[in-house]
């Protein structure tokens, strides 16, 4: 349902010829800009290895990460995963 109303959303503001940034977790999200008509592009922010945890850098790097950091964030907050 969540990635449903995303794609309402990101159309809507297509449409309207709205400039913007939009991030989540969905990677099915990242085709979305891969259609002609919406003119869109994918960036990500770079990982960095960081010995405890997580680490990014500040440069827009161009297309669509290639992993999720989720599940790493999640157990960095102390939420059990299975």
């Amino acid at each position: 349902m969540c990635r449903l109303a995303a794609k309402a959303v990101i159309r809507l503001l297509v449409e309207r010829r709205a400039i913007g940034l939009v991030t989540s977790y969905d990677l099915s999200l990242a085709q979305i800009p891969e259609k002609r008509e919406l003119k869109g592009h994918n960036v990500h922010f770079a990982r960095q290895s960081a010995a405890e945890g997580l680490g990014f850098n500040d440069h827009l790097r161009p297309g669509k990460v290639e992993q999720s950091n989720a599940l790493k964030i999640i157990r960095l907050i102390g939420i059990p995963v299975g």
